[in-house]
């Protein structure tokens, strides 16, 4: 697996997810290329809320191969399972409930007008309503500065591929049910040869089913 020929380096608090898509960007190709090759099936899937529903040993190795970053560095920008009562996760240190994380992250404008397209982890928290860094208030995504899976010229090749694949394994599946049915049918019994002076039987068939083609 051969890395991506640009790899930004991830900042200190960024989100897994906001490094995701800066790095897509980046390489001209689409999060759902870059997360189909980490081994996800959706760049959504490296938001915090999500990362205990999936086993992410592989795709923790397909990052830090992918982005040449060091493991230990992808795998403590994950949350875990929390083993205190009354918590759901655990993330740097911090034993959270599923209340306190968001799912779509608030923004401080003033770090995205310095750092483009940066997604901060601490922005996830439901309880970081000022910025660290610029003691500016927190604010809702704007749809218009959510960063859109945009389809180039290579995933659209990818995904009539995909398709293409589709099809095909449906005419294989139909090719196989009628080459079943084939051999069903010729493995009926032969009827015995009509006399040429016995009057043929409506039930008497006078051709043997050797060898049916259905096409």
């Amino acid at each position: 697996m051969k890395p991506y020929l640009i790899r930004p380096r991830i900042q200190p608090d960024e989100s897994l997810f906001g490094h995701l898509m800066r790095c897509a960007k980046a390489n001209l190709v689409s999060p759902e290329r870059m997360a189909h090759r980490i081994g996800l099936t959706h760049p959504h899937q490296m938001k915090p809320t999500y990362h205990t529903l999936l086993d992410f040993t592989q795709a923790e190795l397909n990052y830090s191969t992918l982005l040449q970053i060091e493991h230990k560095t992808v795998s403590s920008k994950l949350l875990t399972e929390s083993s205190f009562k009354g918590f759901d996760f655990k993330w740097h240190g911090l034993n959270l409930m599923q209340s306190q994380i968001r799912r779509s992250p608030r923004i401080c404008p003033i770090c995205l007008t310095i750092q483009p397209n940066i997604i901060r982890e601490q922005w996830y928290l439901n309880s970081y309503l000022i910025c660290g860094y610029h003691n500016f208030y927190m604010t809702p995504r704007p749809l218009e500065q959510s960063q859109s899976c945009i389809d180039f010229s290579t995933d659209v090749l990818s995904k009539l591929v995909f398709q293409l694949d589709s099809i095909f394994n449906e005419c294989n599946q139909k090719n196989k049910l009628l080459r079943s049915t084939e051999e069903l049918l010729n493995r009926l019994p032969i009827p015995p040869l009509i006399n040429s002076n016995d009057k043929p039987n409506s039930t008497t068939l006078s051709w043997q089913p050797h060898q049916l083609f259905l096409f």
